[in-house]
This record gives structure tokens, C-alpha cells and sequence, in this order.
């Protein structure tokens, strides 16, 4: 279980999480734009709480490990950490994926010649 920290306030999450969360700000900071995401936390009772958060190139996250809590035992919860890794990932992977450009040949057009820029 790791602690983060953000915005001067802190939940407890799993590994998986908070890791994924990390890698997922970081590529939002690459791509200069920031989203909003719903984290699943574990409570001081240890019931499962849902963490919004908006994050972006600016956002300042601090991971830790929480030796204070003891590993989710609970099947739902762990399934709802496990789907939020995997959305976060894929949010990762849509930011990071190299993207092919494509070229188009000039077109042509009446009455004016493209002949001199094409050595440009």
C-alpha cells in the first residue's frame, strides 16, 4: 500500500495505483494538458472511498510507502483497484502511443504555380 499526497491532503491506495497514477500525470506533463481522475482509496476503516482529482503538468504528487495499513483483503475492492490501474494505463498509453503523421501532396490549383516551391 502506498500514501500519496496531493493538494495538502493524502489517502492510502494500493501499489498498483499509485504507480499507475504517477506514470499517468507524467505523460499528461509531456503532453501539456491535465484531466480528471477518480482514484480508489482505502479509508481509515478500511472500506473503499473514491478520490477525485484533476492533474496536470504542474501537479506536485508524492508516493510513499504505508506501513501503517494492511494489504486490501476485500475481492471488490481489489477489482475496483485493479480496473483503475487499467484505466489509468490505457490513459497513459493513449498519450505516449507514437502517432504515424502523414504527408499530403500539394494540390493543384487554377492559375497559380506551385513549381518554384516545391524545391523548398
Amino acid at each position: 500500500m502506498k500514501k500519496i499526497s496531493y493538494a495538502g491532503e493524502s489517502f492510502v491506495t494500493s501499489d498498483g495505483v499509485a504507480d499507475a497514477l504517477l506514470r499517468f500525470v507524467a505523460a499528461l506533463g509531456a503532453n501539456h494538458t491535465s484531466a480528471s481522475v477518480e482514484i480508489p482509496a482505502v479509508s481509515s476503516s478500511e472500506e473503499m472511498e473514491l478520490v477525485q482529482l484533476v492533474v496536470g503538468p504542474t501537479s506536485e504528487i508524492v508516493s510513499r510507502p504505508d506501513t501503517s495499513s494492511r494489504p486490501v483483503s476485500s475481492e471488490p475492492v481489489q477489482a475496483d483497484m485493479r480496473q483503475a490501474v487499467a484505466r489509468l494505463e490505457a490513459s497513459t498509453d493513449a498519450l505516449t502511443v507514437a502517432r504515424n503523421v502523414v504527408y499530403a501532396q500539394p494540390q493543384r490549383f487554377a492559375g497559380y504555380d506551385f513549381e518554384g516551391l516545391e524545391s523548398l
